[in-house]
């Protein structure tokens, strides 16, 4: 289908997949370095991060509607779904990634192209959901992905990029919104319900530091903290391997306020074990601090999950909104490539800065 005329403003084809791959990038050096990485920085790349998989779904409802050749648009997923399937099993594990999530998406509108009305494709739309439950995005994808399909307006002038005028935008964007429905209630609304707990946790988890004796430290850095040693004292009424605060100066023979504190600021900074989810993940963290690291991370992770949903999808649902319909600049190779390319590189940089 030939391009259609220049639209003013908006964002075209290439502007939607540019920010889905900034988006992408985003949410998946988050996910990787979240250990590393201050909560100033992280919590921005997951929120940024939300934009992603709407903006690609959205893209696979509009490429459906405009390719001349279904399947070799399906060959074209299901190749560099392969391809990138071999980096993203090295940073997250054997779990199909999401191209095989779109992939899934697309033969589920093509078989609703075929069937049209038909009650069965009910059963075909459960038979994809159930498919893709471990997959990237899983079965919330390939909703949302039928979801645009089918609150796309069939006419082309009121298509989706049919126009840029307020009011035509104002109309895609309650439409696009509606189908974001399913994404707040699968992701968004389980992470609001959890904060309350979280924060109840975090509280004891903060400062994401935690003040241990030096042997627990030494514990965690031969990676045998919490082993039989550990957990032997503790269970015949041994010190527990955190300090009180109380006890931090009690070796100084000088007793005065300032003394006092300066024995605990020295104490305290001699035996911090930093936090790391991957100190928690590798089991390389005393009792204790594996606690405060649990904790801190599933706060972290819940609000990590809030911003996702609630900054991410909504600034999806604008961005969306201002699609002008128009093809933009044809790199359509260089967005199929940048996945599996942006993965290879985000191990590679994991496996240099985090050997082991």
């Amino acid at each position: 289908m030939g391009e259609r005329q220049s639209a003013p403003g908006g964002f075209d084809g290439f502007g939607l997949k540019a920010t889905a791959i900034v988006a992408m990038t985003c949410n998946h050096v988050a996910n990787v370095f979240a250990g590393q990485l201050p909560a100033a920085v992280l919590y921005p790349l997951f929120a940024v991060g939300g934009l992603t998989f709407p903006i690609m779904a959205f893209l696979l409802v509009e490429g459906y509607h405009h390719t001349s050749n279904v399947g070799k648009y399906a060959l074209r997923l299901a190749i560099f779904a392969c391809v990138a399937q071999v980096p993203y099993s090295l940073l997250w594990g054997a779990v199909p990634n999401v191209l095989f999530t779109l992939l899934v998406g697309l033969g589920a509108l093509w078989l609703h192209g075929k069937m049209g009305r038909n009650p069965l494709f009910l059963l075909v739309l459960m038979a994809a959901a159930l498919l893709t439950l471990p997959f990237d995005w899983g079965c919330i994808g390939v909703l949302l992905v039928f979801l645009f399909h089918v609150v796309r307006p069939e006419d082309e002038a009121g298509a989706a990029g049919g126009g840029t005028g307020p009011s035509l935008r104002f109309a895609t964007g309650r439409r696009i919104a509606a189908a974001m429905l399913v994404p707040y209630l699968a992701i968004g609304l389980p992470a609001l319900l959890e904060l309350p707990g979280a924060l109840e946790g975090g509280v004891q988890a903060q400062p994401v530091m935690a003040a241990a004796q030096p042997s627990a430290v030494l514990d965690a850095q031969n990676g045998t903290a919490g082993g039989p040693t550990t957990a032997a004292a503790e269970a015949a009424g041994g010190e527990s391997p955190v300090t009180p605060l109380a006890t931090a100066s009690t070796d100084s023979d000088d007793n005065s306020l300032g003394n006092q504190a300066a024995d605990f600021a020295a104490h305290t900074a001699e035996n911090m074990v930093p936090f790391s989810l991957d100190s928690l993940i590798a089991g390389d963290a005393s009792p204790h601090t594996a606690n405060t690291i649990a904790q801190a991370g599933h706060l972290a992770e819940v609000w990590g999950n809030i911003g996702y949903a609630f900054v991410g999808f909504t600034l999806a649902i604008v961005v969306l909104s201002c699609y002008n319909g128009q093809r933009g600049r044809p790199m359509k190779w260089f967005f199929y490539g940048y996945y599996p390319a942006h993965l290879l590189i985000i191990w590679l940089v994991r496996a240099f800065l985090l050997p082991g």
